[in-house]
């Protein structure tokens, strides 16, 4: 999906359809997808983290890092 948003946005740019406006709303539209995506897919890891080491904090720690991941991801393209 990165490979995908970030040719769309050097299609965008090359043909002038994105303006500083429509750059803000895109970026805020892949940040709020990121945030969802990361947030659901940490969940489903640390629900499987704890019943694989029977620890909240490892699934909470593993989640974490794997929401920040998927923001990151979605913010560079």
């Amino acid at each position: 999906a990165g490979s995908q948003t970030l040719t769309l946005m050097i299609r965008g740019l090359a043909l002038e359809q994105i303006t500083p406006r429509t750059y803000l709303m895109l970026f805020r539209k892949e940040l709020g997808v990121g945030a969802i995506n990361g947030v659901l897919w940490a969940l489903v890891i640390a629900v499987i983290t704890y019943f694989w080491f029977g620890d909240w904090i490892i699934g909470g720690v593993i989640g974490l890092a794997i929401v920040i991941n998927i923001i990151a991801a979605a913010i560079s393209g």
